[in-house]
């Protein structure tokens, strides 16, 4: 079985979450809300990695590292919580 997740992490906060969702569009959709969120043009943002899963800046204003992330895990059938 596969499912996406969409991954927050800040480096000097501890702020970490992680949302699981049952199809890519889904997961697409959350991680692009994310990003909308972040003023890419701000002069105290530095990109320091971008790529069509992930996105790493440096926010000097609020003086912490942020990392978005979306990815496709596997699950193994049997796997029951």
């Amino acid at each position: 079985m596969k499912i996406y997740a969409v991954h927050y992490g800040s480096l000097y906060c501890g702020d970490n979450e992680t949302w699981l969702f049952s199809t890519e569009a889904k997961a697409r959709k959350y991680y692009n809300e994310l990003l909308s969120e972040i003023d890419l043009e701000d002069e105290d943002i530095e990109v320091l990695e971008q790529t069509d899963n992930a996105l790493y800046i440096d926010d000097d204003s609020s003086g912490v590292y942020q990392r978005f992330s979306i990815e496709q895990l596997e699950i193994d059938e049997e796997f029951t919580v």
